[in-house]
């Protein structure tokens, strides 16, 4: 290589103490015109630290020997140790031998100039050539190199690169088939949800395309009593009850159409078996199925909930019934009460006039028919009294079947065209009721089954031993438990459902006016309900009516039935009467007066206390009305008894021997006697409460 050309800057690191070598080293570089990066290094030491922290990429280092402190020997050794990699060091100054042989055994150096004097400026310029030489090629070969390294970094790059798309691109093709494979999973999964769903729903489901069953589900098919072949392909219509097929065919028709009707409707559906079942249908609209528009919906059989709704109406419709009877019939009891007052009135004054009229007086007559008319308004007062919680009842425990047939002879024999069949209970439980009032209910039920065949029939009486559970009786208010039913059935005209509504209402009547009072049945449904039973009628048009009537079972024994006939009995003793109505207490007060009694007056229960308590001791017996303004007569008996719980006490009022006077009979008073009364039944009572 020409030293001429400069084509390259050598870099040198020059390490002299003397600034003369190093002047002239200078110059003999600049003789040989080339272009030099000199970095000079007066001591050893300098040198290291310099080669410690910089870079080494020096192409030649020229080292005297003889430096002090650390000599140029040492630094090389050091340097040497160190496996520095030096292109060239040039070692000058005496003593150079010895390291130079040690360096090229090492091969470390390059060159290693031994210097007995200055001589190496004659042989720089044989040295630089190669130097150069050297570089140059260190220099194209760091090139090659590092033009390797470029493009074998830029091929790793390439490759990453690649690698990495490759990778993203196999990880997105993952991804994707992960995907598909979660979506095919997902599908599946709903697929095998709807299937379950579908087998599994208690509605049924079902596909109709122009009103043909495409599909059904097992719910379906359960209701309509087929299989799922039998079904699919048939028309829809077929399950339909005839009645509502065009309520449905134009529901559908609509509803295809995109009207605006309503989602869901009910309809009557025929069974396999032929009985019919309501059904809610639901659409949920129309879907593809098989490249066609078909209507999917549901369907619900509410057959039994439709009935139970129909049974809690007919529930509802009887408890509202009984509390609007109930409501008359407090009206019709005090309207009773009174007329009873009144009767009282004109029983007491006529019985004052036959008591001291000779017998064969031309009046007697007169007034027996006056008792007649008392007696007759004292019935139909019963009646109302029967109605409005009961009349005077004297409750003991009965066999029903012999109360009924003691009953139901005399109108076996009256009446002939009438046939009438008996079907009695087998050790019939026993009943605790008045068998009056009960005979009463008997008659009636007979006597307007007679008038509902008025060209003849056929008349059921049966008695049957039953079991009632709550449910059963809550609508009539009463507990569970036995109960006797008797039925009373015609082959009659029959009651529509209007009628049947009103035929316990007092004062309704079918019947033209003056033929009935309308009390007959209304009598029978409150002598019932104070017996704490029901009544329940079954009825239709044209098709007769039975009556089926529930008392409650009793275990109480039946005891024979000693009666006596009752003749005016006197006494001497003295008797309170408590009574605010003006008429009672004077015709009261002369009654017992004529049967020898003797009488103090109280017109209010506070009167009476105050009378009472003066003189307790003089008093036998209070005669004490139920129904007193200021105070009633429960609470006077009460405030009574306070001060003597041995009192005796008749109870007398126009109500009957329920609600009040039967809780304060229940508390110890000794007798009860039903307005209007005469004399006989008057004195036999005082005489019965005087001896208890």
């Amino acid at each position: 290589m020409n030293l001429n050309e400069k084509p390259l800057t050598l870099r040198i690191l020059l390490v002299e103490d003397n600034s003369h070598d190093r002047t002239a080293f200078c110059r003999a570089l600049q003789k040989g015109q080339l272009s030099c990066e000199i970095t000079e290094c007066v001591r050893a030491e300098e040198a290291l630290q310099y080669l410690r922290s910089n870079d080494l990429s020096f192409n030649l280092m020229v080292v005297d020997h003889g430096l002090p402190g650390i000599s140029g020997l040492e630094l090389c050794q050091e340097l040497l140790g160190a496996k520095t990699p030096l292109p060239l060091v040039l070692l000058t100054g005496a003593g150079s031998q010895q390291l130079a042989v040690e360096a090229l055994k090492a091969g470390v150096y390059d060159y290693i100039i031994k210097d007995s004097g200055r001589d190496y400026l004659a042989l720089l310029p044989v040295v630089l050539p190669d130097v150069v030489r050297r570089h140059g090629e260190r220099l194209a070969r760091e090139q090659a190199e590092d033009a390797l390294r470029k493009a074998h970094t830029e091929l790793e790059m390439r490759v990453a690169q690649r690698t990495t798309e490759l990778a993203r691109a196999n990880q997105e093709l993952r991804g994707e088939i992960s995907d598909r494979q979660r979506v095919e999973a997902a599908l599946q999964e709903s697929e095998e949800k709807y299937r379950i769903l579908i087998e599994n729903i208690q509605d049924g489901v079902f596909l109709m395309q122009d009103l043909k069953i495409r599909f059904v589900n097992e719910a379906f098919v359960k209701m309509v009593g087929y299989a799922v072949d039998e079904v699919v392909g048939m028309d829809f219509r077929q399950f339909i009850a005839p009645e509502d097929v065009d309520k449905v065919v134009d529901w559908y028709r609509r509803r295809q159409a995109g009207d605006n009707v309503p989602g869901d409707y009910e309809f009557r559906l025929l069974h396999k078996d032929n009985s019919i079942r309501v059904f809610a249908n639901m659409s949920v609209g129309f879907v593809d199925f098989q490249k066609d528009i078909a209507s999917m919906g549901t369907v619900k059989d509410v057959t039994e909930r439709r009935l139970a709704e129909k049974e809690r109406r007919r529930l509802e419709d009887q408890l509202i019934h009984a509390q609007k009877m109930e409501a008359v019939g407090t009206m019709a009891g005090g309207i009773a009460h009174d007329f009873n007052n009144l009767l009282m009135g004109i029983q007491g004054r006529t019985s004052l006039i036959m008591f001291d009229i000779d017998p064969a007086h031309p009046h007697i007559e007169h007034l027996k028919g006056i008792e007649d008319c008392v007696k007759s308004a004292a019935a139909l007062t019963t009646q109302i009294l029967g109605f409005a919680r009961g009349g005077q009842y004297e409750v003991k425990p009965t066999n029903l079947n012999e109360l009924i047939e003691s009953n139901s002879q005399m109108f076996g024999r009256t009446k002939k065209e009438i046939n009438i069949c008996k079907t009695y209970q087998k050790s019939i439980w026993t009943v605790e009721v008045d068998q009056g009032q009960i005979g009463q209910v008997l008659m009636n039920l007979i006597v307007n089954a007679w008038q509902a065949m008025p060209n003849g029939g056929s008349l059921s009486i049966a008695t049957a031993n039953t079991t009632l559970d709550s449910k059963y009786v809550k609508p009539f208010q009463l507990e569970p438990g036995r109960y006797v039913k008797l039925s009373v059935t015609d082959t009659g005209v029959g009651m529509d459902k209007k009628i049947q509504k009103r035929i316990f209402e007092p004062f309704f009547t079918t019947k033209e006016m003056g033929r009935g009072t309308g009390l007959g049945l209304a009598t029978v449904y409150g002598i019932i309900k104070n017996h704490d039973g029901f009544i329940e009628v079954k009825s239709k048009k044209g098709d007769g009516t039975t009556f089926d009537v529930y008392l409650p079972a009793t275990d109480i024994q039946i005891v024979e039935d000693k009666r006596r006939e009752e003749a005016l009995v006197q006494g001497s003793e003295q008797i309170l009467l408590v009574d605010d109505e003006d008429q009672i207490v004077n015709v009261g007060e002369k009654i017992l007066v004529r049967m020898g009694y003797s009488v103090l007056i109280a017109r209010s229960g506070r009167e009476a206390i105050e009378i009472y308590r003066q003189k307790k001791n003089d008093i036998e017996m209070v005669i004490l009305d139920m129904i007193m303004p200021d105070m009633s007569g429960g609470e006077t008996y009460d405030k009574l008894r306070r001060i003597n719980p041995d009192i005796k006490v008749l109870l007398s009022t126009g109500y009957s021997l329920r609600g009040q006077a039967k809780d304060i009979l229940a508390r110890g008073c000794s007798g009860f006697i039903q307005k209007p009364f005469d004399m006989n039944a008057l004195s036999n009572k005082i005489r019965e409460v005087l001896k208890g």
